[in-house]
């Protein structure tokens, strides 16, 4: 199941990296209203701190590339720990990563 994950996500970067962000017509920015704050001057969202999205060509290459090593990882780990008693253990750590990556 992660690595269809890590499969769709290499598809997805592959598709848009070179139609929508950064090459063609530009990073792509966002601003969403986060946690809610006091009203101060210059606020897109008044009361809120503001979350951005910020997605160019460079943030895509980067997120290719770390699915694609964490794929090439995984299925190393695979074979190696295949016999190994503690294999639910060891891909635990993998997968907490993956999550925060």
């Amino acid at each position: 199941m992660l690595v269809f994950g890590l499969a769709v996500t290499l598809l997805v970067t592959w598709i848009y990296q070179g139609a929508n962000w950064g090459f063609e017509k530009g990073p792509y920015l966002d601003f969403i209203p986060w946690l809610p704050v006091g009203v101060y001057q210059g606020q897109r969202y008044p009361g809120f701190l503001e979350l951005s999205v910020y997605v160019d060509s460079l943030s895509v290459a980067m997120i290719t590339m770390v699915a694609l090593v964490t794929a090439v990882v995984h299925l190393f780990s695979l074979g190696y720990m295949r016999h190994d008693p503690r294999y639910p253990q060891f891909f635990l750590l993998p997968i907490v990563v993956r999550f925060f990556a």
